[in-house]
């Protein structure tokens, strides 16, 4: 698992709000993107992704903006994990 936050300098509605775009667009040039969504978490609104790099590893991220803030959270497992059992827990 891996949890990252940054603050905002600038609080302008569109900075904070197209970071999370912003952010979501970088991670899918990691691989191939197969699930895509606009997610809430406790009503924060966010973006889940799901994406398969090149090697076969699995990444299952969610990316939020929470009181001036962005929230990374990213969990991966190898390409033989079990990835079901990750969804799961990641949002638990």
């Amino acid at each position: 698992y891996d949890f990252s936050t940054w603050p905002f300098a600038y609080s302008g509605a569109n900075a904070v709000q197209g970071s999370v775009a912003f952010a979501a667009a970088a991670m899918r040039q990691r691989g191939d993107v197969t699930y895509d969504a606009y997610d809430r978490l406790n009503l924060i609104p966010g973006q889940l992704l799901q994406i398969t790099e090149p090697d076969g590893r699995r990444i299952f991220a969610g990316i939020y903006v929470y009181d001036r803030r962005l929230y990374i959270m990213e969990a991966s497992v190898p390409s033989a994990g079990d990835f079901s059992d990750l969804a799961r827990s990641f949002r638990q």
